[in-house]
């Protein structure tokens, strides 16, 4: 956390919370302004590791979430969730996609804190605000996007970050010398995840070819290489596969599912710039071929103890150890136990069987929103942007299985922007078609 946050995060923190409804009457005002605060989270998020407020913080504590956080997007997200309740324009709806798999999710999350299972409730309470933010997020993105140019200013801004992203991983790669760089992040694992939804999703925007010319085409197909350059820098092993994985979905509903012809300048310029990754990429290949090859037996033993842990409070607790409360409870097995590296595992520890089934519900109901719709050719970005991003979370889901990534607030905060996007996104196309209602 930031040095001048904590020794004065109360001030500022007071001082922004009553900037945020004079800021809201700005934006209620403004579309453009409006605009702008979008694009500045779309942008910006990758930074709230860097700026933000930690109440009650627990440094020593092993779990997802130490304390109750809030980032500067929190108070950019505050004042567009505020302009949105004050715009009588914005036709407001609680009930939007995923209400009610979001519901049976959060009702788990808070019997397993409410009913005592062993772990403490303020850690959970912890867990409960980070989600709470998700929530904040995903709802206010969803009503404040409009149209097809929302879709060009979101690119805009995932590309801008990514960009950012890359020169920072570059400068530590070859002028710090660090062998796995983590960027703005607190471990490289966690980079990879951010990295790989961005060059999934920008990958396959760019071979749909949606986006003909001008500045933002060649922004897209640099942002592009820049996510696969990181991933590859991080020196990930689930990084690196998952990153192969999405790259095969990604041909394979470009080349076999829509049968639709790419253009060979496309082609040409994502091979060139993907060649100059290569290029970047060689002098380390040597660490990255060895951390496949060569057994890691300090952290895959960790990694089976620590699924062992969560299967056994499983099998023991009927609604888990409590959310964001595996840390604590493990230390039956073990001391220093870390949060279960796979997010199923973690899921299943913290909210039993049931809370893993709620979990994977809701991820579901996103994906098949997702998957089920089709090019349209009167929104082309919004429909290919809407698979796109659906790509991107499928690739996320795969990464989980080794970590506990969609647990993270980095994550978290790329999730409910690429949520949003995707609902909003079938919302239109389905309202063009005359099937307006809730999904």
């Amino acid at each position: 956390m930031n040095d001048m946050l904590t020794d004065y995060g109360v001030p500022i923190f007071l001082a922004a919370a009553l900037g945020v409804p004079c800021i809201a009457m700005v934006a209620v005002r403004s579309r453009r302004f409006t605009k702008a605060l979008m694009f500045a989270v779309s942008f910006l998020f990758i930074f709230s590791n860097y700026i933000d407020i930690n109440f009650m913080s627990m440094k020593t504590y092993r779990g997802t979430v130490r304390g109750f956080e809030v980032t500067f997007i929190d108070f950019l997200v505050g004042v567009l969730f505020l302009a949105v309740c004050m715009n009588s324009s914005i036709k407001k709806k609680l009930k939007i996609p995923g209400f009610w798999y979001i519901a049976f999710y959060a009702t788990c999350m808070l019997l397993s804190i409410l009913i005592p299972q062993g772990a403490s409730e303020m850690f959970g309470a912890f867990g409960v605000l980070q989600y709470l933010r998700f929530l904040l997020l995903y709802w206010t993105f969803y009503h404040l996007i409009q149209d097809e140019e929302d879709y060009r200013l979101m690119l805009w801004g995932i590309c801008c970050g990514a960009l950012v992203c890359a020169a920072i991983a570059l400068n530590q790669k070859y002028v710090l010398h660090q062998y796995r760089i983590s960027g703005f992040t607190d471990h490289p694992n966690l980079l990879s995840a951010y990295s790989n939804m961005v060059a999934i999703f920008l990958t396959y925007v760019f071979l749909s070819n949606v986006q003909r010319k001008g500045a933002l085409k060649y922004l897209i197909l640099t942002a592009m290489a820049a996510g696969f350059g990181i991933t590859l820098l991080t020196i990930s092993r689930g990084g690196i596969t998952a990153l192969g994985i999405g790259i095969a979905m990604v041909l394979l509903v470009q080349g076999g599912l829509l049968r639709r012809r790419v253009p060979r300048r496309n082609i040409a310029g994502a091979l060139f710039l993907i060649s100059m990754v290569i290029a970047m990429w060689l002098p380390v290949s040597n660490s990255v071929v060895n951390r496949f090859i060569t057994p890691q037996p300090g952290g895959d033993k960790i990694r089976a103890e620590l699924k062992e842990a969560a299967v056994d409070i499983a099998n023991k607790r009927i609604l888990g150890c409590g959310y964001n409360g595996f840390s604590l409870a493990a230390e039956e097995y073990r001391t220093d136990f870390p949060p279960a590296h796979s997010v199923y595992y973690l899921t299943m520890a913290e909210l039993g069987y049931i809370g893993l089934f709620a979990f994977l519900m809701v991820w579901a109901r996103f994906i098949f929103l997702g998957i089920r719709q089709r090019f349209a050719r009167h929104r082309p970005l919004t429909s290919i942007c809407i698979t796109g991003l659906t790509l991107a979370c499928i690739t996320l889901l795969c990464h989980s299985w080794m970590e506990d990534h969609p647990r993270r607030t980095l994550i978290m905060y790329q999730t409910a922007i690429y949520w949003a996007y995707m609902a909003k996104g079938v919302m239109l196309l389905r309202k063009d078609a005359g099937m307006e209602g809730t999904l």
